[in-house]
């Protein structure tokens, strides 16, 4: 069994995320994707702006909209730790979970930059692979020259997934998400309701 691991803030999840999941699943023939919220992340240790249980909620209804349900998952994993979320314990703890499975990581082509910062970065790529959306303008050529420099020294796999590219972040979602001129399908229907009937984001929205 093959599962992709696919973590972030997810505040809120949009077509993005989805899509990425989406991609992802079919590049490396993925059986199941789970996402894992995070609670607090290294680089960003800031308080989430919507609490752990909306994100999880929203993650459900962005599945079952986007017709996943079966294959795609949320953990809350993280949510449940505390203090911050490092990248090795929660892969650690997935690989005890699924002892059987080629558990891969899910990121960015902006993260494969950072790799080797990561707290216990040797356990993460001696033991995992990857695959890798690419963003809107990277450098592929670059981006493939990283992965091989990782890869001749930890023997990490890498899969660069060909994938649907949109400029899409859930800070633009946040600030934007009740103004009437907001970009159609940048979230689910079912997730844009959510943000509204919960009040979520409101504040930002007003400044």
């Amino acid at each position: 069994m093959k599962i992709g691991i696919y973590g972030g803030s997810f505040d809120p999840v949009h077509f993005g995320h989805i899509f990425l999941a989406e991609d992802a699943k079919i590049a490396a023939g993925l059986d199941q994707v789970i996402f894992v919220p995070v609670k607090l992340q290294p680089f960003k240790q800031e308080r989430q702006v919507a609490s752990g249980v909306h994100r999880c909620n929203m993650l459900s209804l962005a599945f079952e909209e986007a017709g996943f349900k079966d294959t795609f998952q949320v953990s809350d994993f993280e949510l449940k730790k505390d203090g911050v979320s490092y990248t090795y314990e929660t892969l650690r703890a997935f690989r005890e979970k699924f002892p059987d499975s080629k558990i891969y990581f899910i990121i960015g082509s902006d993260s494969i930059k950072k790799l080797d910062m990561w707290k216990n970065a040797e356990e993460i790529l001696k033991n995992h692979d990857f695959i890798v959306g690419k963003r809107p303008g990277e450098d592929e050529d670059a981006l493939k020259r990283k992965a091989q420099e990782i890869t001749a020294k930890f023997g990490t796999e890498f899969v660069i997934t060909n994938n649907r590219q949109f400029d899409i972040s859930s800070t633009y979602v946040r600030k934007n998400v009740y103004l009437e001129d907001l970009p159609d399908r940048l979230v689910p229907v079912s997730v844009e309701r959510y943000i509204e009937e919960n009040g979520l984001y409101r504040e930002l929205s007003e400044k």
